[in-house]
Protein backbone atom coordinates (compact mmCIF):
# COMPACT_ATOMS: atom_id res chain seq x y z
CA UNK A 1 0.00 0.00 0.00
CA UNK A 2 0.85 3.47 -0.91
CA UNK A 3 2.07 5.69 2.49
CA UNK A 4 1.90 9.53 3.08
CA UNK A 5 5.86 9.89 2.07
CA UNK A 6 4.98 8.15 -1.27
CA UNK A 7 1.69 9.83 -2.17
CA UNK A 8 3.80 13.22 -1.01
CA UNK A 9 6.97 12.61 -3.43
CA UNK A 10 4.33 11.90 -6.16
CA UNK A 11 2.55 14.93 -5.87
CA UNK A 12 5.51 16.97 -5.35
CA UNK A 13 6.89 15.52 -8.93
CA UNK A 14 3.08 16.06 -10.40
CA UNK A 15 3.47 19.85 -9.01
CA UNK A 16 7.09 20.22 -10.38
CA UNK A 17 8.32 20.73 -7.18
CA UNK A 18 10.50 17.40 -6.61
CA UNK A 19 12.28 18.74 -3.50
CA UNK A 20 9.34 20.68 -1.71
CA UNK A 21 10.92 23.99 -1.71
CA UNK A 22 7.73 25.79 -3.33
CA UNK A 23 5.16 23.49 -1.71
CA UNK A 24 5.08 22.66 2.19
CA UNK A 25 4.18 19.47 4.14
CA UNK A 26 1.63 21.14 6.15
CA UNK A 27 -0.04 22.28 2.59
CA UNK A 28 0.51 18.81 0.68
CA UNK A 29 -0.95 17.09 4.33
CA UNK A 30 -4.12 19.16 3.97
CA UNK A 31 -4.40 18.68 0.82
CA UNK A 32 -4.40 14.81 1.09
CA UNK A 33 -7.12 15.48 4.26
CA UNK A 34 -8.85 17.37 1.52
CA UNK A 35 -8.82 15.26 -1.17
CA UNK A 36 -9.91 12.06 1.33
CA UNK A 37 -13.46 14.20 2.46
CA UNK A 38 -14.10 13.91 -1.01
CA UNK A 39 -13.04 10.48 -1.24
CA UNK A 40 -14.75 9.75 1.33
CA UNK A 41 -18.04 11.04 0.17
CA UNK A 42 -17.93 9.21 -3.06
CA UNK A 43 -16.58 5.94 -2.67
CA UNK A 44 -17.08 5.19 1.69
CA UNK A 45 -15.44 2.58 3.41
CA UNK A 46 -17.78 0.38 3.96
CA UNK A 47 -17.06 -2.47 6.89
CA UNK A 48 -18.83 -4.96 9.31
CA UNK A 49 -18.28 -5.74 12.53
CA UNK A 50 -19.89 -8.26 15.00
CA UNK A 51 -21.40 -6.72 18.01
CA UNK A 52 -22.72 -8.62 21.22
CA UNK A 53 -25.32 -6.76 23.69
CA UNK A 54 -24.15 -7.25 27.01
CA UNK A 55 -27.42 -5.46 28.46
CA UNK A 56 -30.86 -5.64 28.01
CA UNK A 57 -31.29 -1.87 27.14
CA UNK A 58 -33.29 -0.87 24.14
CA UNK A 59 -30.52 1.66 23.59
CA UNK A 60 -27.03 0.33 22.92
CA UNK A 61 -23.41 2.57 23.08
CA UNK A 62 -21.25 1.38 19.84
CA UNK A 63 -17.97 2.48 21.01
CA UNK A 64 -16.17 -0.37 19.38
CA UNK A 65 -16.99 0.86 15.77
CA UNK A 66 -13.54 2.84 14.99
CA UNK A 67 -14.06 6.35 12.84
CA UNK A 68 -18.11 5.55 12.50
CA UNK A 69 -19.75 7.94 10.08
CA UNK A 70 -22.98 6.04 9.63
CA UNK A 71 -24.95 2.89 10.33
CA UNK A 72 -26.13 1.06 7.30
CA UNK A 73 -28.06 -1.91 8.90
CA UNK A 74 -28.18 -4.06 11.30
CA UNK A 75 -28.79 -7.72 10.74
CA UNK A 76 -28.76 -10.60 12.91
CA UNK A 77 -25.88 -13.19 11.66
CA UNK A 78 -26.68 -16.11 9.77
CA UNK A 79 -27.79 -19.19 11.15
CA UNK A 80 -24.46 -21.79 10.46
CA UNK A 81 -26.67 -24.42 8.95
CA UNK A 82 -28.88 -22.67 6.33
CA UNK A 83 -27.51 -19.27 6.23
CA UNK A 84 -30.11 -17.55 6.33
CA UNK A 85 -30.31 -13.78 8.15
CA UNK A 86 -33.00 -14.62 11.12
CA UNK A 87 -34.25 -10.99 11.39
CA UNK A 88 -33.46 -7.54 11.18
CA UNK A 89 -35.01 -5.28 14.45
CA UNK A 90 -36.16 -2.13 13.85
CA UNK A 91 -34.02 0.59 14.96
CA UNK A 92 -32.72 4.21 14.47
CA UNK A 93 -29.01 4.91 14.79
CA UNK A 94 -28.10 8.25 16.55
CA UNK A 95 -24.34 10.21 17.62
CA UNK A 96 -23.95 10.81 21.14
CA UNK A 97 -20.68 13.06 21.85
CA UNK A 98 -19.16 11.44 18.49
CA UNK A 99 -20.25 8.33 19.20
CA UNK A 100 -22.85 5.96 17.81
CA UNK A 101 -25.66 4.45 19.13
CA UNK A 102 -28.71 2.72 18.45
CA UNK A 103 -32.06 2.32 19.74
CA UNK A 104 -34.00 -1.07 19.01
CA UNK A 105 -37.82 -0.11 18.66
CA UNK A 106 -41.16 -2.44 18.46
CA UNK A 107 -41.71 -5.70 20.15
CA UNK A 108 -37.79 -7.04 19.69
CA UNK A 109 -36.54 -7.53 23.36
CA UNK A 110 -32.51 -7.14 23.74
CA UNK A 111 -31.26 -9.78 25.90
CA UNK A 112 -27.59 -10.59 26.86
CA UNK A 113 -25.19 -12.19 24.39
CA UNK A 114 -27.31 -11.33 21.45
CA UNK A 115 -25.61 -10.86 17.93
CA UNK A 116 -25.72 -8.45 15.36
CA UNK A 117 -23.84 -7.81 12.30
CA UNK A 118 -23.38 -4.07 11.87
CA UNK A 119 -22.67 -2.37 8.84
CA UNK A 120 -21.32 1.21 8.74
CA UNK A 121 -19.22 4.07 6.62
CA UNK A 122 -16.06 5.10 8.31
CA UNK A 123 -13.68 7.10 6.98
CA UNK A 124 -10.49 6.54 4.78
CA UNK A 125 -6.94 6.69 5.69
CA UNK A 126 -3.46 6.99 4.46
CA UNK A 127 -0.39 5.86 6.40
CA UNK A 128 1.67 8.82 8.08
CA UNK A 129 -1.04 11.23 7.85
CA UNK A 130 -2.79 12.34 11.03
CA UNK A 131 -1.38 9.07 13.08
CA UNK A 132 -2.89 6.57 10.95
CA UNK A 133 -1.04 3.43 10.37
CA UNK A 134 -2.70 1.89 7.71
CA UNK A 135 -3.77 3.15 3.88
CA UNK A 136 -7.26 2.17 3.13
CA UNK A 137 -7.27 4.08 -0.09
CA UNK A 138 -7.15 1.35 -2.88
Amino acid sequence: MTDFLDLKSRVLQALGDPSGLVYSEDLISESMREALKYFDDYYPQIKVDTITLDSTDREVELDLLQNCKRIVSIISPPDAINHQVEFSPPYYSYFKEAIPWIKFLGTYNPKVGDQFLVTYITTHWIDGLDDAVQTTVP
